[in-house]
């Protein structure tokens, strides 16, 4: 499935413990394993969490119950708190990136500047190239 794909993309970086320091003595920001965790979890990182949250989503959309069609304002109840979960933990996980996209703004400004210019780059060629 897609989401656990997402989920062992992050794994390996997660795995490799604290940040290495780089050129210039700066850390590196490869989130740890408590560096992506959430506060509402026990021991998961919010990459698990937000793929439990979209398998509990979709789980609720193709339950027997939804199907056979029984109470459903119980079910669309359901269907709502899951969906609200989801967007909750990806709201979080996308903080967390944009916190770390923060932090590589102060310590690197040259790779931000690097990035855009790349990326600029990239849609000039793609306007011309059409």
């Amino acid at each position: 499935m897609m989401a656990s794909s997402i989920s062992s993309m992050f794994s390996a970086a997660q795995q490799t413990g604290p940040p290495q320091s780089g050129p210039g003595g700066q850390a590196g920001l490869i989130p740890t394993t408590s560096g992506v965790r959430s506060q509402n979890t026990a021991g998961g990182t919010l990459v698990d969490e937000l793929e439990s949250s979209f398998e509990a989503c979709f789980a609720s959309l193709v339950s027997q119950d939804y199907v056979n069609g029984t109470d459903q304002e119980e079910i669309r109840t359901g269907v709502d708190q899951c969906i609200q979960r989801f967007l909750d933990v990806a709201r979080q996980t996308e903080c967390f990136f944009l916190q770390k996209r923060l932090q590589l703004s102060v310590q690197k400004p040259e790779q931000v500047v690097k990035e855009s210019s790349i990326r600029f780059s990239r849609r000039l060629e793609e306007d011309h190239g059409n």
